[in-house]
């Protein structure tokens, strides 16, 4: 379950049976499931007899129903509905066509070297193999070859 899947469910006032496949699926999972609106399926764990129980579970079970009825009332009494707050940017950017003008920040000109931080890696590279060829230049020049004078026979 994504994100917008996640917030349309809650919204709707909807409880969910949940796969999660990937990327925030398994947070956003674990979120439902601990406000009591979901129920987890392990996607390597799949049967015909698991997506039934689950549903049963879900559409049986009041608590599931009403903790998303609980929490789609929330988000409906927002003071600011998303709605109200989409159009009210809109017109400030249209009363204010220079707001990209006065608001543009520095860091959206980064390169992706600075973006990356790859010329922080690159002189942490350079150091650490220079550390290595010293060393090495040490153990293999500076010591004597002969480390055992005497052979033992």
């Amino acid at each position: 379950m994504g994100l917008n899947s996640f917030i349309e469910a809650s919204y709707a006032g909807k409880p969910l049976v949940s796969i999660p496949l990937f990327a925030d699926q398994g947070y956003n999972t674990e979120c439902a499931q601990r406000n009591g609106v979901a129920i987890k399926l392990d996607k390597r764990d799949l049967s015909l007899d698991k997506i039934t129980m689950a549903l049963g579970e879900i559409l049986r079970n009041p608590k599931y129903s009403q903790k998303a009825q609980a929490i789609s009332s929330i988000l409906i009494s927002r003071p600011e509905k998303p709605k109200e707050n989409f159009v009210k940017r809109i017109e400030m950017a249209a009363a204010f066509p220079d707001l990209t003008d006065i608001l543009h920040m520095k860091v959206s000109e980064i390169t992706v070297i600075e973006y990356f931080c790859l010329d922080v890696f690159a002189m942490l590279f350079v150091s650490a193999w220079g550390s290595f060829a010293t060393l090495f230049f040490m153990y293999k020049f500076m010591l004597p070859n002969n480390r055992c004078s005497k052979k033992l026979v």
